[in-house]
């Protein structure tokens, strides 16, 4: 995040914000799955040895992967990049293009941005810093 408004957030609202955003990530997850079946029929779900879809496991570890960073106070956050290069391999060999994935990605920060900017209001965060937490979510997925 290049402004500062988020580190001028006091440090009990992030852990709060974090927490909460934390324990909500696998039905945060679960509703974005939703959505991108609704919206995007056509995508195969791999399931992995455990039998849960690799998407619905890669949504929640990106949404955690967000908050921790956030939470840490580092700047920047990035993706791991081997679940979604896994996805990206996954599109290609279906022979659709890298754009089909870029909206569910799109849709996906999207719908978590909806869901953090209310756990933002119920914490009380100042509006200037979750503006800038959602471009960093989309700084996040460019990653």
């Amino acid at each position: 995040m290049k402004s500062h408004a988020w580190q001028e957030v006091p440090r009990s609202k992030v852990e709060r914000f974090a927490s909460i955003a934390l324990a909500e990530a696998p039905e945060i997850a679960q509703k974005i799955l939703t959505e991108i079946r609704q919206d995007y029929p056509y995508l195969q779900l791999v399931e992995d040895e455990s039998g849960e879809p690799m998407a619905l496991v890669g949504i929640r570890r990106a949404i955690e992967g967000f908050v921790r960073h956030l939470a840490s106070g580092a700047a920047d956050p990035r993706v791991p990049p081997e679940v979604f290069q896994e996805f990206g391999r996954g599109e290609g060999l279906h022979g659709r293009s890298l754009d089909s994935l870029q909206a569910v990605y799109r849709l996906g920060v999207r719908l978590t941005w909806r869901r953090f900017a209310e756990i933002g209001q119920q914490v009380d965060i100042a509006a200037p810093a979750m503006y800038e937490l959602a471009e960093s979510g989309f700084e996040y997925l460019d990653g």
